[in-house]
Formats: C-alpha cells, sequence, structure tokens
C-alpha cells in the first residue's frame, strides 16, 4: 500500500492476490488506506487470484459474463462509471499459469468476443505466463489474437527478475501514453516489477487537497519576543478593565496575539490529503519520510551500501506499522471492555465484514423503483387472472 500512496496511483491491477474470500484482513487493510478493490478468489486452493484496487471515490463495478467454459486463467473485469465520456470502459485483470494449451486461446477469444460486444474500450493486463521477449508459437498467437479485437501491446520491456516479459498490458487504441511506461526493476518488492503508465485521455482522479494554516514558531527571536511581551504586560493594568472582566480577558489576549502576528504570522496554504489509516501518526509519518529518501538515494547512486540503509528502513517501518497497529486496536479494544457490540464492530472492521444490501445492483434508483413496480404489478395480475378462471364457475346466491 505504501508503493500506491507514495506514487499516487489510482488503479492497480494484481495478479496472484493469494485471497481466499470476498472479506478478509488484508481488504480491510486495503480500504484502510483509501482504497477499493474488486477480486476474482481461489476458495479450495492457495496462490492465484486476480483483483483491481482502486481510489474509493472512483466507481468501479464488478462485471460478470458468462464464462464457465473458461478454464485456464482466472480473471476480474470492471467497469469504469461516472467518467465523462468514458462511461464504456473495462479494466480486465488477468492471471494464467502452467503450459499453455490449445483451450487457452480460445477462451482468450471468447472472453474478448464477449466484451468486444458489450464495451468500447478495453484495457486487459495481468500475468499471462507466456515470454514474449522470444520468438514462440505461443507468442505469437497471443499478440494474433489480442491484435484481431484492436488491442495493442503496451511494452515489452522484460518484468520478471530472471529477465522474462510475462506481465503484459493491452489496450484499445489512445487509452494509454506508450511513453508513460516504466518498469520499475530496482525495487525489490516481488519476483514481479511493478509496471507504471498513466493515460492519455482517462482522468481518473484529481489531487485532493486540503488547506492548513501554521505558525513558523521555531523561527521566533525568542529574547525580542520576551522583551516585547514584558512590555505589553507592564502598560496593560488589569483595574482599567475590573469592571468588565469578560472585556478584560478579551484586551488580554487580542494584545498577545497581535505580538505573536508579528514574529510568527499565521500561514495558510494547500497541500495533498492522503488518506490514512487510524493508526497513521507523525511517528510512523517521518519513519515512511525517512524510508523514501533513503530510497531515491539508493536509486541515485546505486550504491551497495545506500541499498542497505533503504532495506533497513523499510523492515523498520513494517515493524513500526505493526506495532502501531496493535497499540491503536488494543487501545480501542480496552477502552470498549464489556461493550460487547462496539468489540463486535471493531472486529468486524479489521475484517471487512459488512451486511450485505439485499437491493441488486442499479444505476438509477428511477428504473429500479419502475423494475420493482412491474415486476409485482405482473405479479398480482396473474394471481387475480389465476383467481377469476378458478371462480369462473362459481356463482354467489
Amino acid at each position: 500500500m505504501m508503493l500506491l500512496q507514495d506514487n499516487n496511483i489510482d488503479i492497480a491491477f494484481i495478479s496472484e492476490t493469494w485471497l481466499t474470500d470476498r472479506n478478509n484482513v488484508s481488504t480491510a487493510t486495503i480500504k484502510s488506506y483509501g482504497y477499493n478493490i474488486i477480486h476474482d478468489y481461489r476458495i479450495d486452493m492457495r496462490g492465484g487470484g486476480t483483483g483491481l484496487i482502486f481510489k474509493n471515490h472512483m466507481k468501479i463495478k464488478i462485471i460478470n459474463i458468462d464464462a464457465h467454459e473458461i478454464s485456464t486463467f482466472s480473471f476480474i473485469i470492471g467497469k469504469l462509471t461516472g467518467v465523462a465520456d468514458f462511461s464504456n470502459v473495462v479494466f480486465v485483470c488477468l492471471y494464467r499459469t502452467g503450459p499453455v494449451s490449445s483451450k487457452f486461446f480460445t477462451d482468450l477469444n471468447d472472453l474478448l468476443g464477449k466484451l468486444s460486444l458489450r464495451f468500447e474500450n478495453v484495457i486487459i493486463a495481468g500475468d499471462f505466463n507466456i515470454h514474449l521477449e522470444r520468438p514462440s508459437n505461443d507468442a505469437r498467437k497471443l499478440l494474433e489474437t489480442t491484435e484481431s479485437y484492436g488491442l495493442q501491446l503496451l511494452s515489452d520491456t522484460p518484468t520478471h527478475k530472471d529477465g522474462g516479459c510475462i506481465d503484459l498490458l493491452f489496450y484499445s487504441a489512445d487509452l494509454i501514453d506508450p511513453d508513460s511506461v516504466k518498469v520499475d526493476n530496482v525495487l525489490n518488492v516481488s519476483d514481479h516489477y511493478p509496471v507504471f503508465l498513466s493515460s492519455l485521455v482517462l482522468k481518473l482522479s484529481e489531487k485532493s487537497v486540503k488547506q492548513v494554516s501554521y505558525r513558523e514558531m521555531k523561527k521566533i527571536d525568542h529574547t525580542v519576543l520576551t522583551l516585547e511581551i514584558e512590555g505589553f504586560l507592564s502598560r496593560y493594568t488589569i483595574l482599567e478593565h475590573s469592571s468588565q472582566f469578560k472585556q478584560c480577558i478579551l484586551d488580554f489576549f487580542s494584545g498577545l496575539q497581535k505580538i505573536i502576528d508579528v514574529h510568527a504570522p499565521l500561514v495558510t496554504k494547500t497541500i495533498s490529503d492522503v488518506p490514512h489509516a487510524p493508526w497513521f501518526d507523525t511517528e510512523y509519518k517521518n519513519q515512511r519520510a525517512l524510508c523514501r529518501k533513503l530510497e531515491r538515494t539508493w536509486r541515485k547512486t546505486k550504491n551497495s551500501d545506500d541499498e542497505e540503509q533503504y532495506q533497513d528502513a523499510l523492515l523498520d517501518t513494517k515493524i513500526l506499522r505493526n506495532t502501531k497497529k496493535k497499540c491503536f486496536y488494543g487501545n480501542m479494544i480496552k477502552q470498549n471492555a464489556g461493550n460487547v457490540k462496539a468489540i463486535y464492530n471493531i472486529v468486524n472492521t479489521e475484517l471487512d465484514r459488512k451486511s450485505v444490501s439485499p437491493m441488486p445492483d442499479f444505476e438509477d434508483i428511477g428504473s429500479l423503483a419502475s423494475d420493482f413496480n412491474a415486476y409485482f404489478v405482473d405479479k398480482i395480475n396473474g394471481i387475480m387472472d389465476n383467481f377469476n378462471t378458478s371462480q369462473g364457475n362459481v356463482s354467489l346466491q
């Protein structure tokens, strides 16, 4: 999550999530950082899984297609909504492993065919485990299949620590800026390197900002300030205001504030508003800043000593993060000792458990209400028709 926040990532395609259920500690942690996730998970085995992690103000809904015959890879489809002129964009994260079979290309063709019938713009990315850095029939078939649906390969830069180009992205024309692609082959977070890119036309989010006001108290000349306060106090006579005590207090603080405004005027500026977990405090913030500083130094020098310092700082950051989380939630549980409902709410939040809405997915509340109305009107009319038919031969006396 530090990687996403530090690079201001709007949406991330994640292969091999290793998640085994819809909601858990991992999804709760993702949401605590101001992101959301939709994912396809494995219930009965380890490994695998695909997911889309995106900023929580974005609207991406899961798209289900008739794909029960697709068995050679896992995938998750998310549709972008709420973006002007680009409401017909879908993101597909895919993961394939094992030997390449002919059925894989049949399945991929089936998936792309169904997507092309419903959506104009497609971005599909993930771990295909097909090496494009060397010529092969599998690589040729993959490119032929994607090109037949108008999808372009973004980059053939190696994305694996062993040199393989297996993490691929295909996209509809003009959606992605090819010059923005950056494979971070320095950051050692996995055996696969993270790939960063930006869109030419999709403005997924504006940077969230807020205004803060502060005084630069450290720059105050304490000697001069002390003399001015002493001068003010010598001139200030409480007896002059003894008949109006409230006004006396107001004048006193007003006089002191005028002095402070001269020595440390109030400064207001606009800064980025980055969502943080509830346990995120100043100590952890400073540790993260130190970690990023050491990382920049290491990237610049490529020195082994700088790398060691960065890795040590990264480990310290992880340890401090776990300590902060334990202390924060430990204190919450202590404060709510005996309050069963509060304890359950804390546990449910940390396990990302929430009540599932019985309402179906909808984009327009008016259309949903009309559908409900039509359903019940038809149901009642059917009941009345059956009632009239069954009672047709009965006469009332």
